[in-house]
């Protein structure tokens, strides 16, 4: 048995929602949550949900017309997209998407400057579920 010390969460439920709405207003994702770890907001897609675009975004019952009801039990999630919050007494955050460094390999980079997360969510979600996503250059680079 290992015992660990329980880690704070940093990130409010108001701050969930609102990269939330920006996502479901903005984005073409049509089926994903939030998760938050630490100082960190995650967005995770549904696997039918392509954070590219690349193919057509299902909602959760268009998955199950066409896959099924056991779709819900093995369908997988993933993430791209994440913000991190870099002043907490602030609430200043910096977005950040993923990059493959190998095949099998990815890390996380920031694409944007330090900001509120509503500047953030209404700056990014545009890009989610389309094909210009993985044309933002990560910071630095």
């Amino acid at each position: 048995m290992v015992i660990r010390k329980k880690k704070p969460i940093l990130i409010t439920e108001g701050e969930k929602n609102v990269l939330y709405k920006a996502v479901e207003i903005l984005s073409d994702l049509k089926d994903f949550f939030i998760h938050t770890e630490e100082d960190y907001i995650y967005l995770y897609h549904a696997q039918f949900n392509y954070i590219a675009g690349t193919e057509e975004n299902l909602t959760r019952q268009q998955a199950i017309e066409i896959f099924g009801d056991t779709i819900e039990h093995w369908m997988k999630f993933n993430t791209a997209f994440r913000c991190k919050l870099v002043n907490y007494d602030k609430r200043f955050f910096q977005a950040e998407r993923i990059v493959y460094t190998g095949f099998y390999e990815h890390t996380f980079h920031p694409i944007s400057a330090i900001d509120t997360l509503e500047n953030l969510a209404n700056q990014y979600a545009p890009y989610l579920g389309r094909a210009t996503f993985f044309d933002l250059e990560p910071v630095g680079q």
